[in-house]
């Protein structure tokens, strides 16, 4: 997995530089642009489900991967008709970003990093409902500088909770690999010595 991390780090952060240099040429494939992103996210989806070997136990996870499919699908149909392009878009990014805030809570309650990933959750889930209630062509130019934020947010994230993960488990194996050096064994002595004499 860590092979697949740095793949998904370098792919990631090429995307969004390419949104955040060529946003106006992008307005014209931007069904064929998001479809193959949420192409990718179910990809992604599918192959941690097939290596966690959840992918028949997990209904879920099955579930979340047929629908995003559908709905690059569904980008791709409706390729040059930017109400229903921002309508599918929005919808896509609520529900996406509702799983990533269920993710970033449960971080948080197990005392990992998850402030930052909620609140760029938030934020996306509100610029995404103003674009399904007024589909327009400027939420679309928005939403892509949105969409290269959240490569470098998902990137960010993803590689502080490794290295995270790894600080913890480091910091286990050196508590449980501990042993106390002669002085601080010679202090504990004296210290029961002195409770002795005390008793």
């Amino acid at each position: 997995m860590n092979v697949w991390r740095i793949i998904k780090t370098v792919v990631y952060l090429v995307a969004a530089a390419l949104l955040f240099i060529f946003h106006e040429g992008a307005m014209e494939i931007v069904p064929y642009l998001v479809g193959s992103v949420i192409f990718v996210y179910a990809t992604e989806t599918l192959a941690v489900a097939i290596s966690t070997k959840k992918i028949l136990t997990g209904h879920v996870t099955l579930f979340e991967f047929l629908i995003q499919i559908l709905i690059g699908v569904i980008l791709f149909l409706v390729a040059g008709d930017t109400v229903k392009v921002c309508v599918t878009w929005g919808i896509w990014s609520i529900l996406r970003e509702s799983k990533e805030i269920t993710e970033a809570v449960n971080h948080l309650l197990k005392k990992k990093p998850g402030l930052l990933n909620a609140i760029e959750s938030i934020v996306i889930i509100v610029m995404s409902f103003f674009m399904v209630l007024e589909p327009a062509e400027h939420h679309i130019h928005t939403h892509i500088f949105l969409l290269g934020a959240e490569f470098i947010c998902n990137v960010l994230f993803m590689n502080m909770n490794y290295y995270y993960d790894r600080y913890i488990e480091g910091k286990k194996l050196r508590k449980s690999t501990y042993s106390p050096t002669f002085e601080e064994e010679i202090e504990k002595r004296e210290g029961d010595s002195e409770e002795e004499e005390i008793a």
